[in-house]
């Protein structure tokens, strides 16, 4: 039995949570050559494009988003468009960690290893998701500042996810932003405003998907000191980075 509803075990369910959580170790634990030790990762999946200034805006907002009840900074407002994209005066807008693009601070990841157990057995498919049920009920960081417009844009009309939306209006809205030309609106804010309208409720269910005792035992090893180990494909993956350095 692959989950709490009794749905049998998917590779298809159970790939992206394993994934997610071997690339994060395999990175937060890559040596940069001699630099000084990472304090924040930008992550987002390969199919979006960015703001011409993504990384100044970035900048900002992690100098903002300074107290130790950050998660860090997300770069869309509408949530993978679930929220609406006006929301008033330009700025940096509060609220609670929903899903990416976003940039991830090294302590909110260490707060993940340290209930490492919660996050490998909740039954729950999806890491995101995984991440927001968590920090309803362990002390985690989950505070998030979020640029008042987009400035990235996700141009993939396919997906694990989205193609189960079949015709629905999300779908249709990404279709049409995968075929046209991306516009980016200019992003100069420089301090936290007041989002206008109202954002859509976090249903607290979990989606199921990860119940097998074989999954959790592969994410609480990934998440162990010894994580993802030397060999194989975190070689590969390092040779990536640095051309086999």
């Amino acid at each position: 039995r692959g989950d709490i509803y009794g749905n049998p075990r998917s590779g298809w369910a159970t790939c992206a949570k394993h994934h997610w959580t071997w690339m994060m170790r395999t990175v937060w634990d890559m040596d940069f050559g001699g630099a000084d030790e990472i304090d924040s990762m930008f992550f987002m999946e390969e199919d979006y494009v960015v703001a011409p200034n993504i990384y100044r805006a970035i900048e900002d907002g992690l100098a903002l988003a300074e107290g130790p009840e950050f998660f860090g900074i997300t770069m869309d407002i509408t949530n993978g468009g679930i929220d609406k994209e006006s929301v008033g005066d330009e700025g940096w807008i509060e609220g609670y960690f929903r899903t990416g693009p976003m940039v991830m601070k090294r302590k909110t990841w260490d707060s993940i290893r340290e209930v490492k157990k919660r996050f490998c057995t909740l039954d729950e498919y999806n890491w995101d998701w995984t991440l927001v049920k968590l920090g309803h009920n362990v002390r985690m960081p989950r505070r998030v500042l979020t640029p008042s417009v987009k400035l990235v844009r996700h141009i993939g009309a396919e997906g694990m996810n989205i193609n189960k939306k079949a015709k629905s209006k999300v779908r249709q809205k990404m279709e049409h932003e995968a075929r046209g030309d991306v516009h980016f609106n200019p992003f100069h804010g420089k301090g936290i405003v007041q989002r206008k309208g109202k954002t859509t409720v976090v249903n607290p269910k979990v989606n199921g998907g990860w119940g097998h005792p074989k999954d959790q035992e592969h994410c609480m090893g990934l998440l162990t000191d010894e994580g993802v180990g030397t060999g194989g494909i975190k070689k590969f993956f390092q040779s990536l980075v640095f051309g086999g350095r």
